[in-house]
C-alpha cells in the first residue's frame, strides 16, 4: 500500500521500533497479516495494542515531536487492523488510534497533510462507530472520542455521523454520542443544535408519555445532555423540571432515579426556575430517602440534595420549611446499610448546615 510522506520530518523514537515490528512484520510470521484470522494471531496484536495503552506517550515524547511519529505509525500500522473479523482486535485498534491520531504537539497547520491524515482516520473511526455490527466496538469509538479530537470531527460530513450515533439501537452508544455530540455543538452550532434541540423535545415526549423503559432511558439520556450541553439546555430548565417531578415518585425505580439525578444536575449551576417545583421535590426526597427497596434511588436523592442546596443556596431553608429534613437525614445516617449512600448522606448534611448553621441552632439542634 502506499502511504503519504509527511510535511514534517520526525524521527520515530526508539521505543516505537518494536512496536512497529509487532504490527509490520515480515512475510511468514504469525503476524504477517494486516487483519489476523486465528485467535493466535489476534491475541498477539491484542497484546502489543495494550502496551501501547498503557503507555504516558506524552511524558515519552517529553512534548516534542514525537506525537508526529505516533500519527504515522497509527495511519499507516495501526488503522489496518480496524477492519479486522475479530471484535477485540477491532475495540483495541480503535482505543489506539484515538490515542495517538493526533499529535501532542498542538494544532496542527490547517489544511497540511498532516491534518488531512487525522481527519480521514478520524472519519473512519466515525464511520466504524455507527456501521459495525458489534455495539462494544461502536461504544469503544464513541468513548474514546475526547475534547482535543473534537476539532477535527465539527465538519458537515461529520455531523451525520453523529446524527446516526444518536439513533443507535445500543442506549450505551445513544449516550455517549451524545455527550460527543454536545460537546462539538459548542464548536459548529449550525449543524448540531437544531438536531439537538429536537432531540430535546424527544426526550421530554417520552418523559411524560412512553412506556416504562422509553420513561427509564429518557431520564438518563436528560442526565447525560443536561452537563454536555447546558446553553441549549437552559432556555427549558422549567419545562424539563416539570416534566421530571412526576416521575420521581415512578413505579420503575430506575426511571425515579435517573429524574433525581437529572434535577440534581438542573439546578446544580442555578435554580432560579426551582422555586416553581420546590415543594414537590424536596417532599419526594424525603420519601425517596427512605426507600429501603432501592439503593440507587436513595442515593441519587441524597446526591440532588447535596446539589440543590449548592445550586438555589440561601433562596432554600430547609430545616425551617421542611422539619421532617433532618430527622431524616440524620435518622437515616444511623441505619443506611450501603457505605455510597450514608456518605452522600453526610455530605447532605454538611451542605445544608452550611449554607444557614445559625437558624438550625435556632431551632434547638
Amino acid at each position: 500500500a502506499h502511504h503519504h510522506s509527511w510535511e514534517w520530518s520526525s524521527p520515530n523514537p526508539p521505543y516505537l521500533s518494536s512496536f512497529g515490528d509487532a504490527f509490520s512484520t515480515p512475510p511468514g510470521s504469525p503476524l504477517a497479516h494486516s487483519t489476523p484470522t486465528r485467535g493466535k494471531e489476534a491475541r498477539q496484536v491484542v497484546g502489543a495494542m495494550q502496551v501501547l495503552l498503557s503507555f504516558d506517550f506524552e511524558s515519552l515524547s517529553g512534548g516534542g515531536g514525537g506525537g508526529l511519529a505516533y500519527s504515522e505509525m497509527v495511519a499507516q500500522c495501526v488503522a489496518s487492523y480496524l477492519s479486522s473479523p475479530h471484535a477485540t482486535v477491532r475495540i483495541h485498534a480503535a482505543r489506539v488510534c484515538l490515542l495517538l491520531i493526533v499529535p501532542s504537539t498542538g494544532p496542527l497547520p490547517r489544511q497540511s497533510r498532516l491534518e488531512k491524515e487525522v481527519v480521514r482516520t478520524l472519519q473512519a473511526l466515525l464511520q466504524i462507530g455507527v456501521s459495525d455490527p458489534d455495539p462494544a466496538v461502536r461504544g469503544a469509538v464513541w468513548a474514546g472520542l475526547r475534547p482535543v479530537h473534537f476539532p477535527y470531527i465539527a465538519t458537515r460530513e461529520a455531523t451525520e455521523l453523529l446524527l446516526m450515533g444518536l439513533n443507535d439501537q445500543s442506549f450505551e452508544v445513544r449516550e455517549k454520542a451524545l455527550v460527543v455530540s454536545g460537546s462539538i455543538s459548542t464548536i459548529n452550532p449550525a449543524c448540531i443544535l437544531p438536531h439537538l434541540r429536537h432531540l430535546l423535545l424527544e426526550l421530554l415526549t417520552a418523559l411524560e408519555a412512553g412506556r416504562k423503559s422509553d420513561r427509564s432511558d429518557s431520564a438518563r439520556l436528560l442526565g447525560s445532555f443536561i452537563p454536555s450541553c447546558p446553553s441549549l439546555v437552559a432556555p427549558f430548565t422549567l419545562p424539563i423540571l416539570q416534566a421530571l417531578v412526576p416521575k420521581l415518585s415512578d413505579s420503575n425505580k430506575r426511571a425515579s432515579a435517573d429524574c433525581f439525578r437529572a434535577i440534581g444536575l438542573l439546578v446544580r449551576k442555578g435554580g432560579s426556575a426551582f422555586a416553581q417545583v420546590e415543594g414537590d421535590v424536596m417532599g419526594e426526597l424525603v420519601v425517596a430517602l427512605e426507600d429501603r427497596g432501592s439503593r440507587r434511588r436513595r442515593f441519587e436523592a441524597a446526591v440532588a440534595l447535596s446539589r440543590i442546596t449548592r445550586g438555589v443556596g440561601s433562596a432554600v431553608t430547609p430545616y425551617s420549611k421542611y422539619p421532617c429534613l433532618f430527622p431524616a437525614l440524620t435518622g437515616r445516617i444511623m441505619v443506611e446499610p450501603s457505605f455510597g449512600v450514608r456518605r452522600e448522606l453526610i455530605r447532605a448534611v454538611g451542605v445544608l448546615g452550611a449554607i444557614a448553621p445559625h437558624a438550625r441552632e435556632l431551632e434547638g439542634g
